[in-house]
């Protein structure tokens, strides 16, 4: 019976795929830390649920390109919603996580102290920069999720709730700086070192997020170079034997109504 209800009901058939996936997404991403020589700690599960967020959410960005241009992703349109709002759920999990780590918890970790400075490319970036651009992130991921439904829509209207979601590349971008700051010299170390290990998580979401700014490039530069339908004009010039056989209607009508 349970078979049968998820099968005829298709949001809660979405609602279990992406949740089940998110938690596979989790999981792979915990190994892959542990693997690289990480302690199971909280410290490694907030990575965790920071790279999980970015994978299921920039995947239900990417989900409109990858349908425009190919048509196997067609079918997996619908579950952007779903990859988002559960993505979602792993951004707020890191993000009150990290608020804990910043102003509660004395760690001692570089990457939770204020007033760290980094060097980026012999730039001094202070640490309250990548803070501010990852808690905007989390501002903006939290109003897209909130107009996530069929009443914002309603209110907002589709093109100005459309324009409001696209914000959301911003916050992708806010942060792949928020964590390039922080690990852009380990990535230097790595490549320098001679690239021997798995490279580092943070790496490859760096070139995750890209591409999907990439894709969505490509996707509106298409998107307004496609010619636009023509309307078809109607014929508004008339023959002489149609203005004469409409004069001659016109007087019968007149005549009818003088009797």
């Amino acid at each position: 019976m349970k078979d049968s209800k998820i099968i005829t009901n298709p949001i809660l058939k979405f609602w279990l795929n992406t949740i089940s996936f998110g938690g596979l997404v989790f999981l792979f991403v915990c190994y892959y830390y542990f693997f690289q020589g990480d302690n199971f700690s909280l410290q490694l599960i907030n990575k965790a649920t920071a790279s999980t967020a970015i994978i299921l959410m920039g995947l239900s960005f990417a989900l409109s390109g990858l349908g425009y241009y190919w048509d196997f992703a067609d079918r997996k349109v619908p579950y952007r919603k779903y990859l988002g709002l559960v993505g979602y759920f792993f951004v707020l999990w890191h993000g009150l996580n990290s608020l804990y780590y910043y102003f509660l918890a004395n760690t001692g970790l570089e990457k939770f102290i204020l007033h760290k400075d980094w060097i980026v490319f012999n730039f001094t970036i202070d640490n309250r920069i990548p803070f501010i651009l990852g808690a905007a992130s989390l501002v903006i991921f939290t109003l897209m999720a909130l107009i996530s439904n069929n009443y914002a829509t309603k209110k907002l209207g589709g093109v100005r709730w459309r324009k409001l979601l696209r914000v959301g590349y911003i916050a992708l971008l806010f942060a792949l700086v928020h964590f390039t700051v922080k690990n852009l010299e380990i990535w230097i170390n790595w490549f320098k070192g001679g690239a021997n290990t798995l490279p580092q998580m943070s790496s490859l979401l760096a070139l995750y997020i890209a591409l999907i700014l990439l894709l969505r490039i490509a996707l509106q530069i298409s998107l307004a170079r496609k010619p636009k339908p023509k309307i078809p004009v109607e014929k508004t010039k008339s023959t002489m034997p149609e203005i004469t056989s409409r004069i001659a209607s016109n007087k019968k009508v007149k005549k009818r109504k003088i009797k």
